[in-house]
């Protein structure tokens, strides 16, 4: 079993960036945090998806080895409770 914390947290640190990046140059309102319209787990990727733009969360590089399909799945269901309670 890899250690779904660190994805956890690597992931949210991806999407950190990626909503920095979404609210630089798509967002009109000056909001804390954007939160995607949707997430997927795409084998060892996430793929995260807003209104105007797409990106990428690739597990395998955030340093835990052996990522599996199921692992993403899982952070994907904590992405969406980080938000839930955002």
């Amino acid at each position: 079993m890899v250690n779904i914390d660190k994805l956890v947290t690597y992931a949210e640190l991806k999407l950190g960036q990626f909503g920095a990046d979404y609210r630089e140059h798509f967002e009109q309102d000056k909001v804390q945090e954007v939160e995607p319209a949707s997430y997927q787990a795409n084998g060892t990727t996430i793929d995260v998806n807003y209104d105007a733009k797409s990106y990428v969360i690739d597990l395998t590089q955030s340093g835990v080895h052996d990522v599996t399909p199921e692992d993403a799945q899982i952070v994907v269901e904590r992405l969406k409770e980080f938000f839930k309670h955002a």
